[in-house]
């Protein structure tokens, strides 16, 4: 079951966490890969975009993501 139903609830959700941690709000050119995390998550939960081999969609954790290959964000921590 994704975590949100509707892309609306999906986008509104993303972009205010994003904001949250000082990220860019627009993800209009990772659309794809936001619909990818939110079909593949469990409950509440996003799926990690690194099982899905894509950059984070969220520039300023792209640093993270290249030091430790993995994201430790709320948004994108892993579903096991």
């Amino acid at each position: 079951m994704t975590v949100y139903n509707t892309t609306i609830e999906l986008f509104d959700h993303f972009r205010k966490i994003a904001q949250e941690y000082g990220c860019n709000p627009c993800f209009d050119g990772v659309q794809e890969e936001i619909h990818a995390m939110n079909e593949k998550g469990e409950g509440e939960t996003f799926y990690c975009l690194c099982k899905l081999n894509t950059t984070c969609p969220c520039s300023k954790l792209e640093a993270e993501l290249e030091k430790n290959g993995v994201c430790h964000c709320g948004i994108f921590r892993r579903v096991k």
